[in-house]
């Protein structure tokens, strides 16, 4: 009798997918981003505003860093993966045409003061300030990780495969700190139509139009389906 091999489940374009991920320059062993706090710890740069946790991702649709969105799709859920991506890939090799030299008492009458490592804003352009001396500053404005070697470390958690969970995890990217089971999500397939319901300090908040906006254009691309997105408001009598 054959025995009946489990099945692999692969992620693949336009997935909705829950990744776990660390990006490091290879050379420095600096952690660019990371959304596992145990990482965040090790390395010392945990931020107190910030919420560590998998992120939604939907594959192909060009929310990370082209080479590595391209490497997610085929990958398999619950295995981790590494991958390198050499700067011509990612932000490019350094450009000496864009390290310039600038006269420091030319900055200061604009009111600039530069520091070594510091950023610094010159025409509208961000640039790094590398050397200060002989009254001269020198700025690089390439990219802060031109010339680097990245490197992903990563684990693909869970496809999301319900379309109310998609919804609630689309609400959750747009409203940073929410739990899921704060979120009620109805879809009504005949109506066209997807009613959103959130906690009563979210529908206050002062930016709650603007987040709902986000949240509603989401969903009409990602759900071809859906003709309209209602949020219901409903707020509770304060007990005297």
């Amino acid at each position: 009798m054959a025995t009946k091999q489990k099945t692999v489940d692969k992620v693949k374009n336009g997935d909705f997918i829950l990744l776990d991920y660390t990006e490091r320059v290879v050379d420095t062993d600096q952690i660019i981003y990371t959304t596992r706090k145990d990482i965040a710890e090790k390395y010392g740069i945990v931020e107190s505003n910030r919420i560590y946790e998998p992120e939604l991702i939907i594959v192909g649709e060009g929310w990370l860093l082209e080479p590595f969105d391209k490497a997610l799709s085929g990958k398999v859920v619950g295995k981790e993966y590494k991958i390198e991506v050499p700067p011509e890939k990612a932000f490019g090799k350094i450009d000496p045409k864009k390290i310039e030299t600038f006269s420091f008492r030319e900055l200061r009458r604009k009111n600039i003061r530069p520091e070594v490592g510091k950023e610094i804003e010159i025409g509208g352009r961000i640039g790094i300030v590398r050397l200060i001396g002989s009254g001269r500053v020198i700025v690089d404005f390439n990219h802060p990780l031109a010339g680097k070697t990245l490197e992903f470390t990563f684990k693909i958690l869970k496809k999301i495969t319900d379309d109310k969970e998609k919804v609630k995890y689309i609400v959750k990217k747009r409203i940073k700190g929410i739990n899921l089971e704060d979120i009620n999500v109805r879809l009504s397939p005949k109506k066209k139509e997807v009613q959103i319901t959130l906690p009563e300090h979210y529908i206050s908040d002062p930016n709650a139009a603007i987040m709902k906006k986000g949240i509603s254009m989401d969903i009409f691309k990602y759900f071809k389906d859906i003709s309209s997105v209602v949020f219901i408001d409903r707020f509770s009598r304060e007990s005297s």
